[in-house]
Formats: C-alpha cells, sequence, structure tokens
C-alpha cells in the first residue's frame, strides 16, 4: 500500500495483509497482559508489608522514648539521643515517601497520557479503594491522577485492570525513551536522577556522623562513588563492587554490608542486553513495553525504594532504646492462609486480638454479607486459636464477613471490629505461548501453563513434548505435524486430578533469516562506501519477527568486479575473510558488490542456503 500507482486489487490485498498482521497480534494473549497487573498487585502487597515493618520500627523507638520519659533515672542526655535517632528515623521515611511517590506520580502520569478517561472509570468501579473513590488528587503537571493518597501522605495507584489500553507500547516509548533509544529523552533519564539521588542522599544520612570507636573520636563517611555499573556481566559487577569496596574504607564497620546493600538496591545498570541489541537501560525496559509492564517496573522501582528504606530504617533502630513491652494498642486480627477457594471447599478463617492471652477463650460475634450489622449476628465461642468456618455454602464470588471481638481493656469487657473478605472461584486454567499462538519445529518454544484452585497443576503435550523451567514455565518441542495440544491439569491436595485447560497450537517451520551487513538487508539495493568499508561479519536476522532466535552464518562468498572480471573470496563463519576485506576497501563508488551462497543455522537442524545480497555502491 506504499505506491501511489497500485490497483484497486492490489490495495485491497494490501489491505488484507494488515487485517491479518492484526489478527497475528491479537493473538498475543490477553492473560499475559493481565499477568502484568496481578504482577504489580502482588508487588505492591509486598511492598506494604515492608512500610509496616518500618512503621512498626519507628513506633517502638518513640514507645521506647515515652517510657525513658517517665523514668527519673534516665539521663537527659540519653534521652536527647533518643529524640535525634527518632528525628532521623523520620527523616528517612520523609525521604523514601517523596521518591515512592514520585514511581506512582511518573506511573499515574503514563496512564493518564495513554487513556484520559482511565481515573473516572476506576473511581466508577471502586479501584481507588472504598472509601477514596472520590479522592483524586492532580499529579505533578496538574492533570487528573490515576491513584489516591492514604492518610500517611502515600500514593497508591488504582488496579490496571480495567485500562482500555493495556498493552499501549508508543506511550511509555514517547515518554522515557524517546525516538533514539541510544540518548533517552529527559522524562526517563529523571527516573535514574531521582533513583540515584534518593541513594545518595539516604547513604548519607546512615552514614555519615561522629561516633566512639575504641575508645577514640572517629567521625565516619561514605564519600563519592564514581563507578557505575556498565552491565550485568561478571566482569562489570566486579569492576563496581570494587568501586564500592573502596569507599567503604571510610565507613563503620558494622554498617559497611548494609551501606554497600542499599547501593546495589538503588543502582540501575546502564546498559542491558535485549533481544541480543546492547541498549541504554531505559530503553531495554520500556521501549515497546506494554503499559502494564512499564506500571509494574514503576512498582518494583517503589518497592527498591522502601527495601532500601527498610535497611536504612534498621540501621538506625538499632541504636535505639527499646521499650520493656512492645506494644501499645490492641488491634482485632482477622487471617486465613488463602483468601480464595474452590466452590464446595471451605476456608478457615482466623480471628484474634494482636497481643493475647492464650488461657482466655475466644467471643465473637459476626455478620455475613451484611456491613451494617443490622440483622441477628452469628455467635461463636472457643479457644483463641480455633478457627471459623466460611465459604463451604457460597457461590463463586467475593464474600464479606463483618465481626466484632470482645477484648479486656482497662478492667471492662469493649467488643471491638473487625472484617474479613475472601473470594470463592471456580477452578480454571490458562495456556498461553509467550511468543505467538504457534509452535516452531526445531525451536524451544516457550509456554506458560498455568491454572487457579488447586494446590499444584501439572501440563502435558500432544504431538509435542514438555520439560518443565520454573513455576508454570515450560519448553516445548515438536519435531512434525500440523497441530499440537496442551493440557493442564489440577492437582487436589488429596491427589486427585482433573483437566482444567486445553489449547490447540499451530506446527510450523520457523522462518528464514535474511543477511544484514552493516545494517543493510535485502530490502536495500545500495549501500554508502564509507559503511561498507567498515564491515567485519555478515549475520542472519529475522527481520520483523517477534521470535527471539539466533541465527549464525555458517559460509559465503564476496564477488567484485575487478579489470573486467569476476573476484570472489570465500568466507567461513560469519566473519570476512582477509581476502573479502581487501577487494571491500579496494571499491570505488559505482562498483557492485555480490554477497552470494549465503549459508546459516538456527539453533537447531542443519545449515541453510538463504536469500543473496546486492548492492551498488555510492
Amino acid at each position: 500500500m506504499g505506491g501511489g500507482k497500485e490497483t484497486p486489487r492490489q490495495k485491497m490485498i494490501g489491505l488484507m495483509y494488515l487485517v491479518l498482521m492484526a489478527m497475528l497480534a491479537m493473538n498475543v494473549s490477553k492473560e499475559i497482559i493481565n499477568a502484568f497487573v496481578t504482577l504489580d498487585r502482588k508487588m505492591e502487597d509486598g511492598n506494604q508489608l515492608t512500610m509496616k515493618d518500618i512503621y512498626g520500627k519507628v513506633s517502638t523507638a518513640e514507645m521506647a522514648l515515652e517510657e525513658m520519659k517517665l523514668d527519673p533515672a534516665i539521663p537527659p542526655a540519653k534521652i536527647e539521643k533518643q529524640k535525634d535517632l527518632i528525628d532521623r528515623l523520620h527523616h528517612v521515611v520523609d525521604m523514601s515517601k517523596r521518591t515512592a511517590n514520585y514511581m506512582v506520580d511518573r506511573t499515574s502520569y503514563m496512564i493518564m497520557q495513554a487513556d484520559p478517561a482511565s481515573a473516572d472509570l476506576a473511581r466508577t468501579l471502586g479501584h481507588y479503594g472504598a472509601e477514596h473513590h472520590n479522592d483524586l488528587v492532580p499529579d505533578k503537571d496538574g492533570a487528573q491522577s490515576y491513584y489516591y493518597v492514604d492518610e500517611r501522605g502515600y500514593y497508591h495507584l488504582a488496579s490496571m485492570m480495567h485500562l482500555a489500553k493495556k498493552d499501549d507500547y508508543d506511550t511509555p516509548t514517547r515518554l522515557f525513551v524517546g525516538d533514539n533509544f541510544q540518548s533517552p529523552v529527559e522524562g526517563g533519564l529523571e527516573i535514574i536522577s531521582t533513583l540515584k539521588n534518593f541513594r545518595d542522599s539516604l547513604i548519607a544520612e546512615i552514614a555519615n556522623y561522629d561516633d566512639i570507636y575504641k575508645g577514640e573520636p572517629k567521625t565516619w563517611n561514605f564519600p563519592e562513588v564514581t563507578a557505575t555499573l556498565n552491565s550485568a556481566s561478571s566482569e562489570d559487577q566486579a569492576v563496581f563492587d570494587a568501586a564500592i569496596t573502596e569507599a567503604l574504607a571510610t565507613v563503620n564497620p558494622a554498617d559497611s554490608a548494609r551501606i554497600k546493600q542499599i547501593y546495589k538496591i538503588l543502582t540501575p545498570v546502564d546498559f542491558i542486553d535485549n533481544h541480543g541489541e546492547t541498549q541504554p537501560w531505559l530503553a531495554g525496559v520500556f521501549n515497546h513495553s506494554p503499559i502494564v509492564a512499564s506500571g509494574a517496573l514503576f512498582t518494583s522501582l517503589k518497592g527498591d525504594v522502601q527495601r532500601a528504606e527498610s535497611i536504612a530504617i534498621a540501621m538506625i533502630a538499632d541504636k535505639t532504646e527499646k521499650p520493656k513491652f512492645n506494644f501499645n494498642k490492641i488491634e482485632p486480627l482477622a487471617f486465613a492462609n488463602k483468601g480464595y477457594i474452590n466452590q464446595g471447599d471451605s476456608l478457615g478463617l482466623s480471628v484474634m486480638i494482636a497481643a493475647y492471652d492464650s488461657t482466655q477463650d475466644l467471643k465473637l460475634r459476626y455478620w455475613e454479607e451484611d456491613s451494617t450489622r443490622s440483622g441477628d449476628p452469628i455467635l461463636f465461642e472457643g479457644e483463641a486459636t480455633r478457627k471459623l468456618g466460611l465459604g463451604s455454602d457460597k457461590g463463586a464470588g467475593k464474600h464479606f464477613v463483618y465481626g466484632q471481638i470482645e477484648v479486656e481493656e482497662n478492667g471492662g469487657k469493649k467488643w471491638k471490629n473487625w472484617n474479613f473478605d475472601y473470594t470463592v472461584g471456580t477452578p480454571t486454567g490458562v495456556v498461553a505461548n509467550t511468543e505467538m499462538n504457534v509452535l516452531y519445529i526445531n525451536y524451544d518454544n516457550q509456554i506458560t501453563a498455568s491454572g487457579s484452585g488447586y494446590p499444584s497443576v501439572d501440563a502435558s503435550c500432544n504431538n509435542c513434548s514438555l520439560s518443565k523451567k520454573g513455576d508454570g514455565n515450560y519448553i516445548a518441542t515438536v519435531k512434525s505435524g500440523k497441530l499440537a495440544t496442551i493440557v493442564v491439569t489440577g492437582i487436589a491436595a488429596d491427589g486427585k486430578k482433573a483437566e482444567i485447560a486445553r489449547q490447540e497450537f499451530r506446527i510450523k517451520r520457523l522462518p528464514s533469516p535474511t543477511p544484514v551487513i552493516v545494517g543493510a538487508g535485502v530490502a536495500e539495493s545500495t549501500v554508502s562506501i564509507g559503511k561498507i568499508k567498515q564491515a567485519k561479519t555478515l549475520l542472519a536476522e529475522l527481520k520483523g519477527s517477534p521470535l527471539n532466535v539466533k541465527f549464525n552464518v555458517t559460509k559465503f562468498t564476496i564477488s567484485v568486479v575487478k579489470n573486467g572480471e569476476v573476484a570472489e573470496a570465500k568466507c567461513k563463519g560469519s566473519r570476512l575473510s582477509s581476502k573479502a576485506l581487501n577487494y571491500l576497501k579496494g571499491l570505488k563508488k559505482g562498483q557492485k558488490l555480490y554477497i552470494e551462497d549465503v549459508w546459516a543455522q538456527g539453533p537447531k537442524g542443519k545449515p541453510k542456503k538463504i536469500p543473496s545480497l546486492i548492492f551498488k555502491v555510492l
């Protein structure tokens, strides 16, 4: 559809080709895209656990301070030291909060740029949290946000499950990479600078201080580290580790291991390998990354910030005094070993107070699906560790329990509220080819086979063989045929098996690669003389294919016309022979260069002949 002189029939064929390509693209499983949303929520759940631990340490130090103030035997200088350490704890929390909120803000900005209506949808569906439906705040650029702010000032991203453009990869690329991935735009560079500035400020807070060491006054400090982590290779890691170790010579030996851990957590690599090409870190993680994958990456970075914060908080908290009793209030606690059950199963729910006496009986009253607690409650009494049996008579979907627990507090009996929700579901399974809905002969096809509702899941294949590569991941290999079927089986705790998913795949041979030299391939008819004289190797690539298949050139022939006669240079492997290099150096503008008899070999199978290249030198 590129020419202006096409016949109507040619235009129709071109249109049908575009439709076919779009249909092929749609074969990438929606489950894979949605898996990023699930991953994002899982990581955010982990982040919240980290924050709970952090605030627990800060609260413990504050409780100790209140006890110290009430004890006349505690010297004022010791109380002042505790106050100073608590101030440092709060300073670390504030620094981390700003950086963590920045990651959420950038995610929100990206989502709103791609889908401005998404915030209204999330609010309508209640994905800001039931108590925060209308707590939308402007982001740093003044636009509507895709997050809410909690009572401590932390930003929380709404669920990305209902985004209309979950697979949009143009927006992350445009905002954080730009047109030239070797030179990312300012919006992407700001992410790296924000992370590194937080790293340096955090380490300065915990590493630079005056102390008494072995009976003598001592000033500890962590100097600026000029070396960066160039790549994830073992060689670059060793150089990076050596630079950090050298800087650690002037910090307190008791702090060095954790300072090094923080520095490594908050230092991204400069370059990563992306499909065989070295790219800046920003391009490797954001270039053509679906918006939900980019969102999950930001949540991961937020988690790195809070992990580093947790280490720093622990370093400072270790220097504080501890309270005699590590609790200051009573809170109801409802928990279960799982929040999702299959229809017909029951859920073992434990409800207790955070600090309790195991000799006292547990006394509960609760209401199912009744948030107003207006009906007659269900009464429950027994040992503190006794579990409620819930869900066995419930249909599929989400269910809620609203209850109260009797607590003895300040000499009297009080009822304290607690809530719990769980999901009843029908066992399901998912099979997804992570590259396309096709299995290729002589290729390690990456398969994800998973299912919910069972302790363990297994997969088998008709007309192919499967080898397990981690939890839920398999390598499928095929030798021949037209169709293969993968079956996912759920295995219950008692050993009973049930088929929960079945997917049919087409079997095809791998497409043939085409040769490329100095970036020019079969689509080009000319090559610049400056470029071709720099050639060293001939590559074989699958242009425009989603497959990550490496082909190696095994042999080829370089031909030029010299003094009216054809001169040939045969080359073994992918590198040009010395004779071929001499021919290229002697080329002049207007001459033709022939690269013929090209053979290439894939990951499996024998070498095969691939197309030739003919260029006019300009």
